[in-house]
């Protein structure tokens, strides 16, 4: 392994990690926005707080710890002169975290456009389309005639 290589690899990696965290909240608060505009300003209670969609937060969390790990192992690259069986382990490991959060993507996109579809919200039981929540979140008990 040559450590330049290793330094360009890894500095892509930290690159395509900020660019996907932008990516992400910018398709997450467009999704908001459409659904806000199409049902109930509460909608966005969803991301409010971690504790109701913690999808969002967890995800987030995981690139920003990825980009520092990659960030800090830059930086003991670049005062290395040769690629040590160690550094060897946290390159691969830095590659396979990255692989990893990419494939998180997938279920993360998924339960997002699951979560906005019509079909998962409901009018509350007091009727008033102001109050339109998720079935998931909530579930109302209606007679039918």
């Amino acid at each position: 392994m040559n450590l330049f290589i290793c330094r360009s690899l890894i500095s892509a990696i930290i690159q395509s990690e900020a660019a996907i965290i932008a990516i992400v909240i910018s398709l997450s608060l467009i999704a908001v926005q459409q659904t806000t505009s199409a049902y109930s300003a509460r909608v966005i209670d969803i991301f409010k707080g971690y504790r109701r969609y913690p999808d969002f937060f967890i995800l987030m969390l995981a690139y920003i710890v990825c980009i520092a790990v990659s960030a800090l192992l830059l930086k003991i690259i670049k005062s290395q002169s040769s690629v040590t069986p160690f550094l060897k382990y946290c390159i691969w490991l830095a590659y396979a975290l990255f692989i990893v959060l990419l494939l998180a993507l997938i279920p993360y996109i998924s339960r997002t456009l699951d979560m906005f579809k019509p079909s998962t919200f409901s009018i509350s039981p007091t009727g008033s389309e102001n109050h339109l929540s998720p079935l998931r979140f909530q579930t109302f008990n209606r007679k039918v005639f």
